[in-house]
């Protein structure tokens, strides 16, 4: 027989904390079965500092910033070329593109992105990284300058006389061409076990609130809120 289970968005228990009720409905069989999914999300995130040139170097860093948001495996670190290295495992990765006039602002900007879709029992620690991300490519820059060169011509005296010299200068131009990458920066990398985080994700991080969660400060400028949402699924 097919029926209209419950889906239940209920408050944590008090070891891992949060306060909201909510009751969704599902269509699903009923075979007397709870199952219980635990979703992270990036919520609120503010910037305060631009991280990028206003006009950039012509290959897609300037403006606003990207941030990344990843759950590696374990710490990540930054390659002999500056970047972040993710070659190691593939890990999952959310991007947050803030403009210039939002950081400018200072605005909390809403995302909601699902970061993790369920932290089940079974995964008792999670590593959470924020890097500011750079365009990685090669690219060359060429540089001009000028400069002045003293010049001499020796010229023969008239009917035996000493000879003479007639100083002169000339402008000449030099092009340089330099490679170079742009450098990541890790700005937050933590790991936490389910229950530790569950905990601190329900008290003050001296950040402030938002919709019931505090605010995680990685820098001076930078703090961003990480929701939690408990559904249990009656099947």
């Amino acid at each position: 027989m097919q029926k209209h289970p419950t889906f239940i968005v209920q408050p944590l228990d008090e070891t891992e904390g949060n306060n909201t009720t909510e009751v969704v409905q599902g269509t699903l069989g009923t075979q007397g079965v709870k199952d219980t999914i635990n979703q992270i999300h990036i919520g609120y995130v503010q910037l305060t500092k631009q991280l990028d040139d206003l006009f950039g170097d012509g290959a897609g860093n300037s403006g606003g910033s990207e941030l990344k948001f990843v759950r590696p495996k374990g710490f990540l670190s930054i390659d002999a070329s500056g970047q972040v290295d993710l070659n190691k495992e593939p890990p999952a990765i959310v991007g947050v593109d803030l403009s210039r006039a939002t950081i400018r602002d200072k605005n909390r900007t809403y995302q909601y992105i699902t970061f993790d879709s369920n932290w089940e029992r079974t995964e008792k620690t999670q590593y959470f990284v924020v890097y500011e991300y750079d365009n990685a490519t090669e690219r060359t820059k060429t540089t001009k300058s000028t400069f002045e060169v003293a010049t001499g011509v020796t010229l023969p005296g008239k009917n035996g006389g000493p000879s003479g010299t007639v100083s002169s200068k000339t402008t000449r131009e030099l092009t340089e061409e330099i490679k170079y990458k742009t450098k990541n920066e890790i700005m937050w990398q933590q790991d936490f076990s389910r229950s530790t985080f569950f905990y601190l994700n329900s008290i003050d991080q001296y950040g402030g609130w938002r919709d019931g969660f505090p605010f995680w400060k990685a820098r001076d400028y930078l703090c961003f809120t990480i929701p939690r949402r408990e559904l249990i699924i009656e099947r």
